[in-house]
C-alpha cells in the first residue's frame, strides 16, 4: 500500500437530521388534524427524498472505497506472506546444505576407512541397515577364489585410520596420501556443518518463528477490521431497508388521500409518524457508527502498515547478515579444500615409477606373500588339529 493510501471514510457527510418526533394529543378540529396530516406527509416526502438521494450516494461511494481498500489490504497480506515464505526458503536452503555436507563428510570418511559395499557405495551411519550389513561380507575380487578371499580378509584389514595394516609401505605409497586426503576433507565438511548447525540455523529458526507470529497477528487484526467494516455497512443497509419500507408505505397511503387514511384519528397519525421517525433515527445512528468504524479501521490499519515496515526492515537486515555468514563459511570451506588436495596431487605427480624398483617390489611382495600364506596355512592346520583333539 502506498504511503498516501488511507481508509478515507465514504460517509464523511452525515445524513440529514431526522425531523423532531411528532407530539401526542389532538386538540384541534378534525379539519385542522387533516390539514396537519397532509402537511406532515408532504414534509416526510421531502425528507424521504433527501435521505434516499443521500443513501444512494453514500452506498456508491462506500462500495468504491471499500473495494479499493480491500484490494490494497489483500496486496498487503501478500507482502506479509512473501516475507514468511522468503525466510522459510532461506532456512530450507541452509539446512538442506548442512544435511548434504554431513552426508558427504560421512561418505568421505567411509571411503577413507574402506567401508564400501559390493558396488563400492560408501557405507555410513546414515546408510540403510541392509547396506551396513554388507560391510561384514568379504568383498570379492575378480579372479580370486574363496580361499584367497578369506586369506586376504584375514591379512589385509583396515586399521582405525583406514590404512591397510599388513601391506608394505611401498605398496601404500600412492594410496596413503589419497586416503588421508579423504579424512581431512571430511573433517573440514564436519567443521562447516557444526558451525551452520550451531551458529546460523538457530538464528534463522528464531527469525522465522518471530516473523511468522508477527505476520499472523497483523493479518488477524487487519482481517477483523475489514470484517467490522462489512458488518457496519450491512447494519446501515438493513436500517435503510426498514426505514424505506415504512416511509414508502406511509407516503403511498397518505399521498393518495385514501378514505382509510383520512378516517384515521389524530393519535393513529401521530403513531405512524413516530414509527417512521424511529426507523429514520436507527438509520442515522447506523451511519454514524459506520463512520466511527471507518475512523477506527483507518487508524488501526495505518498503524499496522507502519509496524510491518519496521518488521520488514529488521527482517531483511537480519536475513542479509545470516546469508553473508553462511556464504563466508562456504567460501572458507571451498578455499580450504585445494590446500588439502594439493599435497596429494603433488605426491602423485612427483612420484617416479622405475621399472627396476617395480621388479624389486614385486619380488619382495611375492616372497612376503608366500610367507604369509604359509603362516596362514599352518595356523589353519593347528586350528583343525585342536578341534579334532577336543572331539
Amino acid at each position: 500500500m502506498s504511503e498516501a493510501t488511507t481508509l478515507d471514510s465514504p460517509t464523511a457527510q452525515p445524513p440529514p437530521a431526522p425531523a423532531p418526533a411528532p407530539a401526542a394529543g389532538g386538540g384541534g378540529s378534525p379539519r385542522t388534524e387533516s390539514q396537519k396530516h397532509e402537511v406532515s406527509v408532504e414534509i416526510q416526502g421531502q425528507k424521504h427524498a433527501q435521505l434516499k438521494k443521500y443513501e444512494e450516494g453514500r452506498k456508491a461511494k462506500y462500495k468504491k472505497q471499500f473495494e479499493s481498500n480491500n484490494l490494497y489490504w489483500k496486496s498487503f497480506r501478500g507482502l506479509l506472506n512473501d516475507a514468511v515464505l522468503e525466510t522459510d526458503r532461506a532456512l530450507e536452503i541452509v539446512e538442506a546444505r548442512a544435511i548434504i555436507d554431513r552426508h558427504y563428510a560421512e561418505s568421505l570418511e567411509a571411503i577413507g576407512m574402506g567401508n564400501v559395499d559390493d558396488k563400492n557405495n560408501p557405507i555410513t551411519s546414515l546408510s540403510s541397515s541392509s547396506s551396513r550389513a554388507k560391510q561384514k561380507k568379504v568383498k570379492k575380487v575378480a579372479g580370486e577364489d574363496k580361499e584367497g578371499a578369506q586369506r586376504r580378509a584375514s591379512l589385509f584389514r583396515m586399521n582405525s585410520e583406514g590404512l591397510l595394516e599388513s601391506r608394505a609401505q611401498s605398496e601404500l605409497g600412492m594410496l596413503q596420501q589419497l586416503i588421508m586426503t579423504h579424512g581431512d576433507c571430511a573433517a573440514r565438511y564436519n567443521e562447516n556443518v557444526a558451525i551452520i548447525t550451531n551458529e546460523i540455523l538457530p538464528d534463522m529458526n528464531n527469525l522465522l518463528t518471530t516473523i511468522s507470529a508477527d505476520v499472523t497477528n497483523i493479518a488477524a487484526y487487519g482481517d477483523s477490521m475489514m470484517l467490522e467494516l462489512e458488518a457496519a455497512e450491512l447494519k446501515v443497509q438493513q436500517a435503510w431497508d426498514v426505514y424505506a419500507a415504512a416511509a414508502g408505505a406511509a407516503l403511498a397511503g397518505g399521498g393518495g388521500g385514501g378514505e382509510e387514511e383520512k378516517e384515521k384519528g389524530s393519535d393513529e397519525l401521530v403513531e405512524d409518524s413516530r414509527c417512521i421517525w424511529v426507523d429514520e433515527m436507527k438509520y442515522t445512528l447506523a451511519v454514524v457508527l459506520l463512520q466511527r468504524v471507518w475512523k477506527k479501521a483507518n487508524d488501526g490499519l495505518g498503524a499496522l502498515f507502519s509496524r510491518m515496515k519496521n518488521l520488514e526492515y529488521d527482517r531483511r537486515v537480519k536475513m542479509q547478515e545470516l546469508m553473508i555468514l553462511f556464504m563466508q563459511r562456504q567460501e572458507q570451506l571451498w578455499v580450504a579444500l585445494p590446500a588439502i588436495q594439493g599435497p596429494c596431487l603433488k605426491s602423485l605427480t612427483e612420484k617416479t615409477i622405475e621399472r627396476s624398483q617395480v621388479d624389486e617390489d614385486i619380488g619382495a611382495s611375492i616372497r612376503t606373500g608366500a610367507q604369509n600364506i604359509q603362516m596362514f596355512n599352518n595356523t589353519a592346520k593347528m586350528a583343525d588339529v585342536g578341534v579334532k583333539s577336543d572331539a
